[in-house]
């Protein structure tokens, strides 16, 4: 996770395996997803498609939609978590989240989605994301650099405190930047907006959903 901010306020701008693994899934099987703003486009580097699967691509891609909902959820509440205002331990936290990751995508079952066996099926035929798959498409983006450049978060933070007279030492929020085609972002909840990692790139795009996160977790 690539963090920015002092011990005050706060920007999280993170890529993992998680949110990519589901994106996988949905590309690999050729699931047709209901069309939606907060559903991103292909992946920049399609996987093989998944062979045998004998799935309703439809029903099967509604069933991925609740499926990336409940992962994003999860990813953007743990990036969100500001361990200055926990009222329980760190440890007894990340139990609970590797909990409930566990059930939404437990790789290579998939026990948790046993209900939705069209979407289990396609999920244990993808597996789980390579491993340096992530690292390496991000060292080929952005060379080592930062997801969002450090003085585009830096600025525009302290843009939002001047303009709404907020603290800027309780500002929060976070950027869940994904291997997805083009310059594309949407904000999904408070304080959370998923982006490609194009986007995030780009200094102009950047401020923009940098201050939409931020703005709306006042």
């Amino acid at each position: 996770m690539k963090l920015a901010g002092s011990r005050s306020w706060r920007f999280a701008a993170h890529t993992g395996e998680l949110v990519h693994l589901v994106l996988r899934v949905r590309d690999a099987a050729g699931l047709q997803v209901p069309a939606a703003p907060d559903v991103p486009p292909p992946l920049q580097d399609p996987p093989q498609p998944a062979a045998g699967l004998d799935l309703d691509p439809v029903l099967t891609g509604a069933d991925w939609l609740t499926w990336w909902r409940d992962i994003v959820a999860l990813e953007g509440h743990r990036q969100l978590l500001r361990p200055d205002q926990m009222t329980t331990s760190w440890a007894k936290v990340n139990r609970e989240l590797q909990a409930q990751t566990k059930v939404l995508a437990g790789p290579p079952r998939f026990e948790g989605l046993a209900e939705r066996p069209g979407l289990q099926a396609a999920a244990r035929a993808v597996g789980r994301t390579p491993r340096g798959w992530v690292d390496r498409q991000l060292q080929a983006e952005r060379h080592s650099r930062d997801l969002i450049d450090w003085p585009v978060v830096n600025e525009v933070v302290h843009q939002v405190a001047a303009e709404t007279g907020t603290p800027v030492h309780s500002l929060n929020g976070c950027a869940l930047v994904l291997l997805v085609q083009g310059a594309w972002w949407h904000q999904v909840r408070p304080g959370v907006v998923l982006c490609s990692v194009q986007a995030a790139g780009d200094r102009h795009t950047a401020a923009e959903l940098v201050r939409a996160a931020v703005r709306s977790a006042l």
